[in-house]
């Protein structure tokens, strides 16, 4: 099942906790991953949505 949220939490390496981001459309966890190394150049370990 791929979900689809507008809000999603990600943890890079070497980070104790998570950081949240939100995005206008939803959107499923790879297009967050693959938007996040766009954007911080390195892929978070985890990636998940509330």
């Amino acid at each position: 099942m791929i979900a689809h949220r507008r809000h999603w939490y990600y943890r890079l390496a070497g980070q104790s906790y998570a950081q949240p981001i939100s995005f206008q459309a939803s959107i499923s966890a790879r297009q967050v991953k693959d938007l996040l190394k766009r954007m911080l150049g390195v892929d978070p370990i985890e990636v998940w949505s509330r």
